[in-house]
């Protein structure tokens, strides 16, 4: 029984899967196996994805495109380190 429902849901899942979902799937497999072997993670066909600098904070944005950007929902980001950080001393 718990075979069959997995396999119900999974085709279920796989019904809303779309061209973009698999490619970016590969983009990020690249990306891991790239800086599991190598410790970088760019490559060939890639779009670069370089270090963080805090000056530019630029990070690497995936989703139905992939590039830098900067940091997405920065500024609720910096409110919640704040209220993280201010209890702590």
């Amino acid at each position: 029984m718990k075979k069959a429902l997995f396999f119900t849901c999974a085709a279920l899942f796989a019904l809303f899967i779309t061209a973009n979902d698999h490619q970016l799937s590969e983009t990020m497999s690249s990306y891991r196996v790239n800086f599991a072997a190598s410790g970088n993670p760019n490559g060939n066909g890639l779009p670069v994805w370089t270090a963080f600098n805090p000056d530019t904070k630029l990070v690497m944005v995936f989703g139905d495109e992939v590039k830098p950007s900067q940091v997405p929902y920065r500024e609720q980001l910096e409110f919640l380190e704040q209220m993280n950080t201010s209890g702590q001393k």
